[in-house]
């Protein structure tokens, strides 16, 4: 079995792309997890401030999943990916 790897089907674009959105998605949950944790170990500063990070992140998500779909759709119609 041949990954795309070494088929040479795998660019700089869609890494960049998986890896942008590896990084939001992840972001987004580890405030999820230290958000209730702020408030639990009674450090409201903290949770406000993990609040304000998240008007930045949250939104990035949805962003990176369509830049990310877009991008293996294009490269289905190339011919590039195969599920």
């Amino acid at each position: 079995m041949v990954s795309r790897w070494q088929r040479g089907a795998a660019t700089t674009t869609e890494s960049l792309y998986t890896h942008r959105h590896a990084v939001t998605a992840t972001g987004w949950m580890l405030l999820l997890i230290a958000q209730p944790m702020a408030i639990r170990t009674r450090r409201p500063e903290l949770h406000r401030t993990l609040g304000g990070a998240s008007y930045g992140v949250v939104p990035a998500v949805p962003v990176s999943m369509v830049l990310l779909a877009r991008q293996v759709v294009r490269f289905a119609r190339a011919g590039w990916w195969k599920p």
